[in-house]
């Protein structure tokens, strides 16, 4: 019986060439694709490429946590108590945040004049607190009796309070407020309201 082999048509030859390089291709694709998924999800979770990518992780992850816990300064002091400290006719509270803290800023827009509150709340708060000490070193007087530690700074005219895993200040700002024991004064009973509504 004689065999009759019928040579392949040079379309469908390179039809068979073009899928045999598309199954080629695709599984060199699916063999990739884990150390690729594994890549694009170290790209995606914010690790750097150098060393402290784990610890900057984690503490991103703090940050995140002190800056859902803080509460909103703005009912801390109300708009009366903070304009009554200020001399002014302060606006509402306006509601701002930072990398981990939460702020409200009562102020006069004509002049500038304001009473800032501010609150951040976590681990890093202890450390945040011992670095406001020295920064302001020269113009710090301590504060007794108020939380855990406290101080009245006289430039900025603020003052900053540690009280558990959270740190507060109130700060002054306006012509009207002389420094020395009045500044230091307002600023107490200021900060003396706001803790008894943390």
């Amino acid at each position: 019986m004689q065999v009759t082999h019928r040579s392949l048509s040079p379309v469908r030859t390179t039809v068979i060439l073009l899928a045999a390089l598309a199954l080629a291709l695709r599984a060199a694709c699916t063999s990739a694709s884990a150390p690729s998924a594994e890549k694009s999800g170290a790209s995606s979770g914010g690790a750097a490429t150098t060393a402290p990518s784990a610890p900057r992780t984690a503490g991103a992850q703090a940050t995140a946590s002190a800056q859902v816990a803080a509460p909103d300064p703005c009912t801390l002091l109300t708009r009366e108590e903070a304009a009554a400290a200020n001399g002014a006719d302060l606006g509402a509270g306006q509601r701002g945040r930072g990398a981990s803290f939460n702020q409200c800023d009562f102020r006069e827009q004509a002049t500038g004049r304001l009473v800032s509150v501010s609150i951040d709340r976590g681990p890093q708060s202890r450390a945040e607190f011992d670095q406001l000490r020295r920064m302001f070193a020269q113009s710090r007087e301590d504060v007794p009796g108020l939380g855990d530690q406290a101080f009245v700074a006289s430039t900025p005219g603020a003052i900053y309070v540690l009280k558990g895993d959270a740190l507060l200040s109130i700060q002054i700002v306006g012509p009207s407020v002389a420094g020395g024991a009045d500044l230091r004064s307002r600023l107490t009973s200021l900060m003396t309201k706001a803790l008894g509504r943390l």
